[in-house]
């Protein structure tokens, strides 16, 4: 839409997000692989048994709307999400489900995950055959792309930013401003690090 109307913007990475997949702490299963994960978010495995589990499959999500939502279609879902998966509004509403349903299963951010302590276990996910599963509370994944479900968060302001934009991205670069996002939950991403 921007660039329809000749409108230059920036977009600057401060953040690394990871997109975890949780189930409630007494679920037995520790791991999937994306092709599994992507099978129950179709609808195509509606039960838990095979997986390590026992039961019918509960399914929380996000609206369409949703970044997560998006990411998630794009990088495992590959497809169309079953109808029978609960929308709800927001990541803390997804890990408050999940929390409460022996039998949930959902996705949500990361730094919504770190807040919730233990009420809901985060699975790994295993990228391919033989390989161990990986932990999307794992910087050095994140950072280094082994964690499938990642994305950089980043402030977009105009080509050139006003002032106060300007700041708001410069505080978000200093020390003070890592050390916050990194208090939020999520990687922060220093300017000499940051991947458009």
């Amino acid at each position: 839409e921007a660039a329809r109307r000749g409108v230059r913007l920036t977009a600057t990475p401060f953040a690394l997000d990871t997109i975890c997949v949780v189930v409630h702490p007494k679920n037995p299963v520790v791991a999937l692989d994306l092709d599994e994960l992507g099978e129950i978010l179709r609808g195509e495995t509606t039960r838990w048994e095979g997986l390590g589990g026992a039961g019918p499959i509960s399914l929380y999500g996000r609206p369409s709307s949703s970044g997560t939502w998006s990411l998630l279609r794009e990088r495992v879902v590959k497809g169309d999400y079953t109808p029978s998966i609960r929308a709800l509004g927001g990541s803390a509403a997804v890990v408050q489900a999940v929390a409460a349903d022996p039998h949930g299963l959902g996705y949500a951010a990361l730094s919504y995950v770190r807040h919730a302590g233990d009420s809901v276990r985060v699975l790994g996910l295993v990228v391919s055959p033989g390989e161990p599963a990986v932990d999307p509370r794992d910087e050095a994944a994140a950072r280094e792309g082994r964690y499938p479900i990642t994305r950089a968060l980043s402030l977009v302001t105009l080509a050139e930013p006003r002032p106060d934009a300007a700041a708001l991205v410069a505080f978000s670069q200093s020390e003070t401003g890592l050390t916050m996002i990194e208090q939020a939950g999520l990687f922060a991403l220093e300017a000499s690090h940051a991947e458009p």
